[in-house]
């Protein structure tokens, strides 16, 4: 795995990438189990594997 890839990303970079405009519908999606994430410290970070399945669920990662 190269150095640059990300692994994780926060809520509000999820937000970005997804093109949202609130960032209340990143956690709700993280509450509803449509995005994983993992809370570290008192911040979450939505993994970049569950992102990039919720952004192409055609895909067939898992």
């Amino acid at each position: 795995m190269p150095i640059s890839q990300r692994i994780a990303y926060s809520p509000q970079e999820a937000k970005e990438a997804l093109g949202l405009k609130d960032i209340k519908t990143i956690y709700s999606l993280i509450q509803r189990g449509e995005l994983t994430a993992r809370k570290v410290g008192r911040v979450y970070r939505i993994s970049a594997s569950s992102l990039d399945n919720f952004m192409n669920p055609d895909s067939g990662v898992k």
